[in-house]
């Protein structure tokens, strides 16, 4: 499917002096023509398509395959010549490409737009414009859109400048890219993973801690907090030297703490240990000769009456309820 510009001036044109059925022969055969101007068709079908009779087309053909003594483009004014397979329309390539000066500036809008979109500069070298493509916008839509956009102001600088956004009055166009972070060797160890290896209470699995520590790429404060995290917790948190009931260390893998990020929980206090109540001698004394009259049930009976009936002593401030077991031999029994 192709188009054909229709200019105004065709209305000044000397073709349009001519009967209506060369007018709408020749309107005909502008909208039939390809962007090389070819208009494929015989006679017959030219007639059906445009709607007038063999002989009103014969005539329109001859008028327009005829010299024209009103030409104003310097030739002898034939506007159609016979190819194979139909006619080319001799001055078709000249209106097509002609533009005017509002498509010239809406061009200019839609290639910036374009460029703005694709976050490109614009660069204009002695009067030429180099345009990489940006989005792939049909022209109606982004000359709609660049509607919105303001033009930019012209170029300054030399014979090649590029473009600048007006909305950022500070912005230069020879900025230097900042130099990139050079990258680190794989193969090499990292520097810093020896003092982690050697805080952290478990090693297995060297290969994963530093492949997750090289992952990380800690920077030296960063360190100083993750040694800091791990003294902590040792003492109140998941790194305290615990074993499950099959004997196993409850201490997660070197490169799972890394993984999870452990170093940014929180810890929890340490849990004060029970003390047990201090054993003196006169309580070492009494157990020692429980063991020795256990198998006498008589003493078991006479103990367990008397633990039901006395209080606990106090030692030291802890309770030792074996102080009053048994009876001192140099001590009188209580009344009862």
């Amino acid at each position: 499917m192709s188009f054909t510009k229709l200019h105004g001036t065709i209305l000044d044109s000397s073709v349009w002096a001519e009967g209506h059925a060369t007018r709408i022969l020749w309107i005909t055969m502008l909208a039939m023509a390809d962007e090389n101007g070819i208009v494929e068709a015989s006679v017959s079908g030219l007639s059906r398509r445009a709607v007038v009779s063999i002989e009103e087309c014969n005539q329109g053909l001859a008028v327009l395959s005829g010299p024209d003594p009103d030409s104003r483009d310097g030739t002898s004014g034939e506007r159609i010549e016979k190819v194979p397979g139909g006619w080319l329309i001799l001055n078709h390539v000249e209106y097509r490409d002609k533009r005017t000066q509002s498509q010239i500036d809406t061009a200019a809008r839609v290639r910036r737009h374009r460029l703005k979109k694709s976050g490109k500069q614009e660069v204009t070298c002695n009067n030429v414009t180099n345009v990489t493509p940006g989005n792939d916008l049909p022209p109606s839509e982004a000359e709609a859109e660049a509607d919105k956009d303001p033009p930019n102001p012209p170029l300054t600088g030399g014979a090649c400048a590029p473009s600048v956004d007006p909305k950022s009055p500070d912005q230069k166009p020879s900025d230097p890219k900042p130099p990139k972070k050079p990258k680190r060797d794989r193969s090499a160890e990292h520097p810093l993973f020896s003092k982690f290896w050697e805080k952290y209470p478990l090693h297995e699995n060297r290969i994963k801690a530093l492949a997750a520590f090289t992952k990380i790429d800690p920077s030296p404060e960063l360190l100083e907090t993750i040694l800091a995290a791990i003294s902590a917790q040792r003492v109140g948190g998941c790194l305290q030297n615990r074993k499950t009931p099959d004997g196993r260390s409850t201490i997660p893998h070197p490169s799972t703490w890394l993984n999870g990020r452990r170093w940014e929980d929180e810890v929890t206090p340490a849990r004060p240990q029970r003390t047990e109540a201090p054993v003196n001698a006169e309580t070492r004394r009494q157990l020692e000769r429980m063991k020795a009259e256990a198998a006498d049930p008589a003493t078991i009976g006479s103990i367990l009456d008397q633990m039901k009936k006395r209080p606990p002593a106090e030692v030291n401030g802890h309770a030792s309820p074996a102080l009053h077991l048994f009876p001192d031999p140099h001590q009188e029994a209580p009344q009862t």
